[in-house]
């Protein structure tokens, strides 16, 4: 008969697994090049892998092996970006990694992989990969030129891999169109989010961004934000003649990102950083119920 591990034991189990990860995280850390990459932050290295496959499902899926090889290609598009702030960095504090040529060496193999990784899933991939990479080059300079920057990320970390990952479905569908806001406006709050959690020092490098420029009143747009991402998800659903356990998904997935974003009363950066830190799990969530369509 089965019986459950006593409650010592699975503690035990669970305070040496975060001993691991402390551990992994430490010496990652530890390592410039890594640092660069994010490999040491798993919630900023999988920020496109989520958009990337609710346009897959949202286009009825494709197959194991390709599903495989766009988590991939996201988390290299991911892996170039943090780097090629490395590189062109848009403060002269940003650079991680102070060896600049072996950083731009990385990066250059890093861009070839990806263009033969999307060349390999579809061409249309590869159509949507070269835009992003022209939209990411341009990124670290509108610091500097606007104040919504963050507008503009909304298209090439929401938007964007959002058409990548339905360039491999099956069929394409119209609700794609709502799939790409929702990956937009759901970018765009990630971004303010990131922004206003290192704000004060964003004001002393002369960083423009909306959460300097909103000052408390971001939080208001954050929150419009989500409730904007909400109604776009019910119209996939509606389009896609979703059943009951993608719109329980979604409710889900609304009801946790309600509790982080409200956890914190005070509207203060470690609010903005806890909002942040779990949006890897409300993203999970959503790419659940997008299956469940």
């Amino acid at each position: 008969m089965f019986t459950l591990p006593d409650k010592e034991i699975l503690q035990e189990i669970w305070a040496k697994a975060q001993d691991t990860y402390t551990s992994i995280h430490y010496k990652l850390s530890a390592w410039p090049i890594a640092r660069a990459l994010s490999l040491h932050r798993p919630a900023s290295l999988t920020v496109l892998v989520w958009p990337c496959l609710w346009g897959v499902f949202v286009g009825n899926g494709a197959s194991f092996g390709s599903l495989l090889l766009l988590i991939l290609l996201a988390l290299l598009l991911k892996s170039a970006a943090n780097l090629y702030e490395v590189v062109m960095p848009s403060t002269p504090k940003a650079g991680l990694y102070d060896d600049k040529t072996h950083s731009t060496l990385i990066l250059a193999i890093l861009v070839g992989c990806i263009l033969f990784l999307a060349q390999s899933i579809a061409p249309l991939a590869l159509f949507w990969v070269l835009i992003w990479i022209i939209g990411v080059a341009g990124y670290p300079y509108l610091k500097r030129m606007t104040w919504m920057p963050q507008i503009y990320a909304g298209l090439i970390y929401g938007g964007l891999p959002v058409l990548i990952g339905h360039s491999i479905a099956e069929n394409m569908h119209f609700s794609v169109v709502f799939a790409f806001m929702v990956g937009f406006v759901w970018a765009v709050a990630e971004e303010t989010l990131q922004a206003g959690s290192q704000a004060n020092q964003d004001q002393e490098l002369g960083v423009k961004s909306m959460a300097v420029y909103l000052g408390n009143q971001s939080f208001s747009f954050i929150g419009s934000c989500f409730i904007a991402s909400l109604v776009l998800l019910v119209l996939v659903g509606l389009m896609k003649n979703a059943g009951g356990l993608y719109y329980a998904a979604i409710i889900l997935a609304q009801a946790v990102l309600y509790y982080f974003h409200n956890t914190t009363l005070e509207e203060s950066e470690e609010k903005c950083l806890s909002t942040l830190q779990q949006s890897t799990l409300i993203a999970f969530i959503v790419t659940l119920g997008f299956m469940a369509i």
